[in-house]
């Protein structure tokens, strides 16, 4: 680096001035002696046994001569230059360095999106006081009512799987179903003892669906679309103009029906809802609002 050969260049120069200076006095009493003295037989200058002296109080006195400057004087001036060099040469730019604005290194990363945290829920079915409830168990094990059917008659036991009760059970199924929950098989258990199983991403609620369902009462058959919280608990949204079904016990897609079916998913779409899918029967439509999203 530069300043190196600098200090280099200047030590060398300094050096050779120290020889020169020390030098100087033993030429100047070569130059004093008598012109027919032999050099060869003249004895060496008093002042070089006596370069070490002491003075009055003891102390060593130090080397000089009568023509040159003392030699702690000389080393003295070596080093003042030296660090001179060395400050001439480095302090502008460590103060500039110190002064200078911190360097612009970009814009700092983003930090990682954080990953969202998954929930695994658990719901039951389970018959009680007449009725089909779906319930869950908070932190401490505590049972809470999510869900309830209406109730219908029990006087059969075991509960047979047919008329009312079949046709409550399978409805709470397919809402549940429609919100995310799917059911896993329960060893050993009733007909209706149902365990479902959901896993939700985050810590939102989950977008409210709507489901198209069948009805029926005297003969007379119509769709009703209910929208769904979470935990399948219906809100009534709208209904289609009845119609006569063809007596069967699945509503079969006949031309009474399906106009019936198509009017209501019109109403539905003019009012903001989207058809998102199927679920079981041909009716069964699912729908959410127009651009809805889960939240989280």
């Amino acid at each position: 680096m530069p300043g190196t050969r600098w200090h280099r260049t200047l030590i060398g120069l300094l050096a050779a001035a120290l020889l020169l200076a020390a030098a100087a006095p033993a030429a100047a009493q070569q130059a004093d002696r008598p012109a027919g003295e032999d050099r060869r037989t003249a004895l060496p200058p008093e002042d070089l046994w006596t370069s070490v002296q002491h003075d009055g109080a003891g102390a060593m006195a130090a080397p000089a001569s009568e023509d040159g400057w003392p030699m702690p004087v000389l080393l003295l001036a070596l080093a003042g230059a030296y660090a001179a060099g060395f400050v001439a040469t480095y302090a502008p730019g460590l103060l500039t360095a110190a002064d200078a604005p911190p360097r612009d290194r970009g814009p700092e990363p983003p930090p990682p999106e954080p990953v969202p945290a998954t929930v695994t829920q658990t719901c039951t079915i389970a018959l009680a006081d007449g009725a089909f409830e779906a319930f869950v168990r908070d932190a401490r094990g505590r049972r809470r009512v999510v869900c309830r059917t209406e109730p219908f008659d029990t006087v059969s036991d075991p509960l047979p799987r047919a008329g009312a009760a079949a046709e409550l059970h399978s409805r709470l199924l397919d809402r549940m179903r429609a919100v995310g929950w799917e059911q896993e098989p329960v060893p050993g258990g009733a007909w209706y003892e149902s365990r479902l199983v959901r896993t939700q991403t985050g810590r939102g609620r989950p977008p409210r669906v709507a489901l198209v369902e069948a009805r029926r009462e005297s003969g007379r058959a119509w769709f009703a679309a209910v929208t769904l919280n979470g935990y399948a608990r219906a809100t009534p949204l709208g209904e289609s103009p009845s119609f006569s079904p063809d007596g069967g016990d699945e509503l079969e897609p006949d031309a009474a029906a399906a106009a019936a079916h198509a009017a209501l998913l019109a109403d539905l779409e003019a009012a903001g809802w989207q058809v998102a899918g199927t679920l079981g029967p041909w009716y069964a439509s699912t729908l959410r609002r127009r651009g809805a999203t889960a939240r989280s």
